[in-house]
């Protein structure tokens, strides 16, 4: 897939006549690239084709890779492998299968919770009745207690 828009307007379009101008700066672009470069682990079309390294740029300054920039040709790549693809699909049907596996978890779960929960208001419902009824019985305690020291 090209990585430009206008890499893939262009590709059907017919090559015109290139100038000296215009093959010495893909030239210096080439060696721009071979000089700040690493080899890509998935040639392009044409690297593969040919069975050159296929030689991009570490800066990202240009998105071809030496030889494409060199010939003036679109450098198209595949940049996933079958492997790399099978390892995804695996990803994702692990991931499928434990979303389904918390989701039953899940729904085991909610049932207890709420039981668990409506048992905690009760439990918070008593023990602001025996926190009443403690203030109750400690203000008659005081209370007696006055009475019986006045006498």
């Amino acid at each position: 897939m090209p990585k430009r828009k206008a890499d893939s307007v262009l590709e059907g379009i017919p090559k015109l006549p290139v100038g000296r101008d215009q093959v010495a700066g893909r030239v210096r672009q080439a060696e721009y690239i071979i000089a700040n470069s690493f080899i890509a682990s998935v040639p392009c079309d044409c690297c593969r084709e040919s069975d050159e390294e296929c030689v991009m740029d570490r800066s990202r300054r240009y998105s071809k890779c030496a030889s494409c920039t060199r010939a003036g040709r679109v450098c198209k790549r595949d940049f996933h492998t079958g492997r790399e693809w099978d390892l995804l699909r695996r990803a994702e049907d692990k991931l499928s299968s434990d979303i389904e596996k918390n989701e039953d978890e899940l729904d085991l779960l909610e049932p207890e919770l709420n039981d668990l929960q409506s048992r905690l208001a009760e439990l918070h419902q008593q023990l602001l009745n025996k926190q009443k009824q403690y203030q109750e019985a400690m203000s008659r305690q005081r209370r007696l207690r006055f009475q019986n020291v006045g006498k």
